[in-house]
C-alpha cells in the first residue's frame, strides 16, 4: 500500500520543480502547512508548520512564521513514542529508547518574521539500522545495533503569502549507540573531534511554497513544495587513532602513538554543498483531521566521518493528525527510507533501509493568545 502511494506520489512530484517539503500535518494555517522539514514536518488555529531542515528524519514541531502578531514565545511541546519498523532480532532493541521529548521555542518578531529553536527526536533518528543486501553481496549489518540521535536546529523564518524562506543551522548528535559493547560509537561531546565522530553539522537555506487549498480537489487538498541547500564542513573535527608511523611522519597532528589526531579525509575539499527536495500532499479528511503524504530525496543523511552525504532514493512518510483543540493535536505516522547504493557506509551494492512507526502529540502554547 505504501509503495503504491509512493509510486503515485513520485510520478506527480518529479515534474513539479526540484522542490519539496513541509508536511503540514498539524492544524494551522492551511496555506502554510507543516512539514517534517527535514524532512521537516507537517485549519484554523495557529500550529506547527514550516521548518525546512533538510536532514531531520522526524516530524518537525516548528511553527509557521507569522501565525502570531505578538512578541511573546510560541511553544510546542512534542512527546514522541517510536517503534522500529525493521530489525533483524530483538537483540537489536537492547537499550532502544521508545520515548523522547521534542519541541520548538519560537519568538515572533513581526507578523512575517520569527526565530526558533527546535529539538527534533524520534522516528528514524532513533531505531535499529537495517541494510539492504545487494544482489551478490551479503548484508554487512549484524544484530545488536541501534542508535539514538537528536537534532538541534536554530533558524529564522520569513513568510510572504504562500512562500516561506528559512535559514538556519542544524546539528545532529548521536547520544546512544547500542551493540555488543555499548557506547563505543558515541561522540560523547560535540567538540573536540572524537574517534567516532557522528555529528552532522551544517548551515542551510530553504524555500517552501504551499498551494492554496482547493475545495474542488479532495475537499480542500493542498500541496507543499520545498527545496533546501546546505553547506557541510567535511573536515570538521574528524579524528583518527595515531600510530607510531603517523608520529614519525608528522601526520594527522599526531605527537604520541595511541592518542587521537585530526584526520583530513579530503585535503582538496573543505566543504560540500548539497540540496534536498520534498513534496507533501495534505488531504483534509474532516475539519479537524488531516492525512499527509510526503516524499523527500537528496542528501538527507551525512556524518562527518563519511566520505560524502548519503543520498536517499526515497524518504516517504504517511501521517494522520487529529486536532482536538487549538492547543492539542495527536498524530500517527509511518516512515520508510531507502538509501541509494553508493559504497558508504556499507560496501556497494549494500545500502541503508530504515523505518519507524510513530505516535506523537503536540501541545501548542501561544502565549500571545493565552496572555492578554
Amino acid at each position: 500500500m505504501l509503495e503504491a502511494l509512493h509510486t503515485n506520489a513520485i510520478r506527480g512530484m518529479r515534474s513539479a520543480v526540484a522542490t519539496a517539503a513541509a508536511l503540514a500535518a498539524f492544524a494551522g494555517l492551511a496555506a502554510a502547512a507543516s512539514a517534517q522539514a527535514q524532512p521537516a514536518s507537517p485549519g484554523a488555529t495557529p500550529a506547527p508548520t514550516t521548518g525546512t531542515t533538510p536532514t531531520n528524519q522526524t516530524n518537525n514541531p516548528s511553527s509557521t512564521a507569522g501565525n502570531s502578531v505578538g512578541h511573546l514565545p510560541v511553544i510546542d511541546i512534542v512527546p514522541w513514542l517510536t517503534f522500529p519498523a525493521y530489525y533483524y532480532s530483538t537483540a537489536q532493541l537492547k537499550g532502544y529508547d521508545y520515548m523522547d521529548l521534542g519541541g520548538t521555542f519560537k519568538v515572533p518578531i513581526t507578523k512575517q518574521l520569527s526565530v526558533s529553536f527546535d529539538r527534533l527526536v524520534g522516528g528514524t533518528l532513533d531505531q535499529p539500522t537495517v541494510g539492504n543486501a545487494g544482489p551478490t553481496a551479503a548484508n554487512p549489518i549484524g544484530a545488536g545495533v541501534n542508535s539514538h540521535d537528536v537534532i538541534l536546529v536554530e533558524r529564522a523564518d520569513y513568510a510572504i503569502n504562500q512562500f516561506t524562506v528559512e535559514v538556519g543551522e542544524s546539528f545532529r548528535h548521536r547520544i546512544w549507540a547500542g551493540g555488543a559493547v555499548l557506547h563505543t560509537t558515541i561522540s560523547a561531546q560535540p567538540y573536540p573531534y572524537t574517534l567516532a565522530s557522528v555529528e552532522h553539522h551544517y548551515g542551510y537555506l530553504g524555500l517552501t511554497y504551499a498551494t492554496k487549498p482547493d475545495k474542488y480537489f479532495l475537499g480542500g487538498t493542498n500541496f507543499v513544495f520545498n527545496i533546501t541547500g546546505d553547506a557541510q564542513n567535511v573536515d570538521h573535527h574528524v579524528a583518527t587513532l595515531c600510530t607510531a608511523g603517523m608520529v614519525t611522519a608528522h601526520e594527522n597532528l599526531c605527537t604520541t602513538a595511541g592518542t587521537v589526531g585530526y584526520h583530513d579525509e579530503n585535503p582538496g575539499t573543505d566543504r560540500y554543498y548539497e540540496t534536498t527536495q520534498s513534496v507533501a500532499m495534505n488531504i483534509p479528511l474532516r475539519p479537524t483531521t488531516t492525512l499527509t503524504f510526503k516524499d523527500a530525496w537528496g542528501a538527507l543523511n551525512f556524518y562527518e566521518n563519511a566520505p560524502f552525504p548519503y543520498r536517499w532514493s526515497s524518504a516517504f512518510t504517511a501521517q494522520i493528525t487529529k486536532r482536538f483543540s487549538p492547543i492539542f493535536s495527536l498524530s500517527m505516522s509511518h516512515q520508510d527510507y531507502h538509501q541509494i547504493p553508493q559504497g558508504a557506509p556499507d560496501p556497494y551494492p549494500n545500502a541503508i533501509h530504515v523505518g519507524a512507526w510513530n505516535v506523537f502529540a503536540d501541545f501548542h502554547l501561544d502565549l500571545n493568545q493565552m496572555i492578554h
